[in-house]
């Protein structure tokens, strides 16, 4: 049996959400062939959602970082057992093009947690993250950066393949991006993509 994913949306100013995207790699994930691999994945999601992607961030209005973190057993148990929002890895700042942001950690997820016996599944999480092209380009690195629209999804591991597992992500996202859009172009209420 497949497992579950948990996939919820947020948007922020639907008018931007509107404009058209360019999808970047996310610096801080260790593999590099992987963050590269999981942008060409999501820039399809986004041509299949309706979104107008373009290939460079300089001819796009709308910036979007695609990033995956895996959880390890041993902290998924701790964190289920003490119902605690804490460390699956520590939140580190990075910086892309003169962006702040903090690197994906499964603390941000607001999915809900229950107890586990001793060893609760690993799991994977891909986050999508929108800014605008100006805060992206922006060089002022102390100010945070609001986004446009984030896409999260979630799914624990069981046994399958990265490969299957990256793939029923981005599947799963792709509703969600559908949502967006939407509500960007005005087909929707904000409300129906965060439930």
């Amino acid at each position: 049996m497949e497992p579950g994913i948990n996939a919820k949306a947020e948007i922020g100013d639907a008018k931007i959400a509107r404009g058209s995207v360019a999808v970047v790699p996310d610096v801080s994930m260790p593999d590099a062939a992987e963050a590269n691999h999981l942008v060409a994945l999501v820039s399809q999601a986004l041509k299949d959602a309706g979104f107008r992607v373009k290939s460079s961030p300089d001819e796009a209005d709308v910036i979007v970082i695609p990033s995956l973190a895996y959880s390890t057993p041993t902290v998924d148990a701790a964190e289920m057992t003490r119902f605690s929002r804490e460390g699956f890895q520590p939140a580190t700042v990075g910086n892309q093009s003169g962006m702040t942001y903090s690197t994906f950690s499964f603390s941000s997820l607001d999915e809900v947690r229950t107890p586990a016996p001793s060893m609760a599944p690993q799991k994977c999480g891909l986050r999508i993250t929108a800014v605008t092209k100006k805060d992206w380009f922006d060089t002022d690195k102390t100010r945070n950066v609001e986004r446009v629209w984030r896409v999260i999804a979630v799914t624990s591991t069981n046994g399958r393949s990265q490969d299957e597992i990256v793939i029923a992500l981005v599947q799963a996202a792709t509703t969600k991006l559908r949502a967006i859009q939407a509500v960007a172009k005005g087909d929707a209420p904000p409300p129906a993509v965060s439930q």
